[in-house]
Formats: C-alpha cells, sequence, structure tokens
C-alpha cells in the first residue's frame, strides 16, 4: 500500500513539476485576441496558418509557421505592427546572400557550429543574429548582421529581443 501511495504522489510532483516549466503561460484562445490584432496579422501575413497568440508584456504577439521557418509577429498598442521574427533553425541559406558569404567568410564559420539563425524586421531596421556554439566548447557567441553582410556587433551575451530592444 505505502509503495502505491509513494508512486502515486511521485507522478503527481513530476506532472506538475513538468507543467510547471512549461512556456505556455502567456498563451491566448483567439477569443481573448481582440478582432483588430488579428485582423492586423491578416494584412501582413495573409497565408499565416495554425497562428498561436500570446501577450509578452504590452504586446500581442502572433506565432505561426511555414516550411522551415518559425515567425514571430509582435503588434504593439492599436494592432500597430511592430516587429516580426523569423527564426530559421540552422539554414543561412534563407539570410540574404550578404549575411550568408559575410559569415562563411568569418573566423566563426571555421570554429563554430550554428545554433540558430534569426531574423528580426522592426520599424526602425532590419538585422541578422547568428547564433554560434565553439566546436571546442566554450560559450556561445551571437552575431549581429546589416542586411548589407557589415558586422553590427558580437557578443556571448544572449538577449531577449523586443521591438524596443537597443541594437
Amino acid at each position: 500500500m505505502k509503495t502505491k501511495l509513494f508512486s502515486l504522489l511521485l507522478g503527481t510532483f513530476a506532472i506538475v513539476g513538468f507543467t510547471s516549466c512549461s512556456d505556455d503561460d502567456n498563451d491566448l484562445s483567439i477569443s481573448e485576441v481582440p478582432v483588430a490584432y488579428q485582423n492586423a496579422l491578416k494584412a501582413k501575413y495573409p497565408d499565416a496558418v495554425n497562428v498561436k497568440w500570446e501577450r509578452k508584456t504590452d504586446y500581442y504577439v502572433a506565432d505561426f509557421e511555414k516550411p522551415g521557418e518559425d515567425y514571430d509577429v509582435w503588434f504593439g498598442p492599436e494592432a500597430k505592427w511592430v516587429m516580426t521574427e523569423i527564426d530559421y533553425g540552422k539554414n543561412l541559406m534563407q539570410l540574404p546572400p550578404a549575411v550568408s558569404s559575410a559569415y562563411s567568410e568569418s573566423q566563426y564559420a571555421y570554429t563554430c557550429l550554428v545554433e540558430e539563425a534569426t531574423a528580426y524586421e522592426r520599424l526602425d531596421r532590419t538585422f541578422y543574429v547568428i547564433e554560434v556554439e565553439p566546436t571546442s566548447g566554450g560559450t556561445d557567441t551571437y552575431i549581429y548582421y546589416n542586411p548589407d553582410g557589415t558586422t553590427l556587433k558580437v557578443i556571448t551575451q544572449d538577449i531577449v529581443i523586443t521591438p524596443t530592444t537597443p541594437i
């Protein structure tokens, strides 16, 4: 009897523990998203399907996928578009040729593995971030590029990029 009770309690704690680690805490049902935001997404990305919405501070964020790409589209007050984040995974071929070429000619192309390539389109600018991990181990590096392939900055701190994050 004690073994069954212990197993039941252990299972319950495991379920609660895994549930509390979920990143879906800000997920919204479609009825919780004002129609103006839904319409703004349809106007900007008419082919978006299987959209999931969430709140991130003052923003409504729509998440959807296209083959090989994961989109997070941010809308500010009055359903105004403010940023799109496009995650290409490890596929550098999705980046503009100037950016992928600049990376392939950098020291990181020979000493690191690509972890993730991301495009950020904002009201003030478009830029790209390639996250790499040294093959010899160590700290991940984040290389920021302009669309023309010039390097904006190289840092080792992972920064959450929002529509207002200074670049």
